[in-house]
Order: C-alpha cells, then structure tokens, then sequence
C-alpha cells in the first residue's frame, strides 16, 4: 500500500476519495487505533522533526 504523493491524507480515518490516505493504516495496520503523528512517525522509521508530509508517497513495504 503507498500513500498519495499529494492531496489530503489523515492521521486516523481514510479520505473517501483516496483509498490509502491514513497515516495510522499505513504503518499501524489500523484506523482504528489511537493516533499521534510522532509515534506513527517513530514506528515509521522516520526521524524527527515529525511532520505529515513526511508520509506523502510512503509505503510500508520500504522499510521491510
């Protein structure tokens, strides 16, 4: 799955017209679980400072 390489995207919940748009599904496997954007940032890989931009085009098969 890869986020959108621009546009809307979420912490939490999908954006109805991009169907991979939430940060939380993307690297947790959940929309569903509590959210904040520098532990999904640290679960990510990504190192500080945490911004949501970070995530545009990420995909959870490039840290594997």
């Amino acid at each position: 799955m890869r986020m959108p390489a621009s546009g809307c995207i979420a912490l939490r919940t999908c954006i109805t017209e991009c169907a991979y748009s939430s940060i939380s599904c993307a690297v947790a496997g959940s929309a569903c679980t509590p959210a904040s954007l520098s532990s999904l940032s640290v679960q990510a890989g990504k190192s500080a400072p945490h911004h949501m931009s970070e995530f545009y085009r990420y995909c959870i098969d490039d840290n594997l």
